[in-house]
């Protein structure tokens, strides 16, 4: 049986990158950061320049507010046009772990298998 989920962190601070961050993502076949400020030189930038330091070779992705003016609107409408809605982002995870949107999760073996482990779960589904 495959065992699908998710594991979601907060990482509570950008530098250092924890860890913690580095030993999760290195179990996993895809990071998706996701901040409401400028991704250019966010947290993913730096989530992924420590994990290639630390020879993780997980994808990343990162999911933020372009780096361009940005015209007057509602907080909901800003995210919306820069696809952060729940709804765009839960696609965007979905066309990536399907492999049909770049960057794309990294193969599971030969079975075409997805594993997406949830919190505190190893490849043999323990705990």
């Amino acid at each position: 049986s495959t065992t699908e989920g998710a594991t979601v962190i907060d990482p509570r601070w950008v530098v250092p990158v924890a860890p913690s961050v580095v030993e999760l993502a290195e179990r996993h076949r895809l990071v998706i950061t996701i901040e409401d400020g400028i991704r250019v030189g966010g947290i993913g930038t730096r989530v992924r320049q420590v994990l290639r330091e630390s020879g993780v070779d997980t994808a990343v992705d990162e999911l933020g507010l372009p780096n361009e003016f940005i015209d007057h609107a509602s907080r909901e409408q800003i995210l919306e046009d820069a696809g952060l809605s729940a709804a765009k982002i839960a696609q965007d995870v979905v066309s990536q772990v399907l492999g049909t949107r770049i960057p794309i999760a990294r193969p599971t073996g030969d079975t075409g298998a997805v594993w997406l482990p949830t919190a505190g779960e190893t490849r043999q589904g323990s705990r």
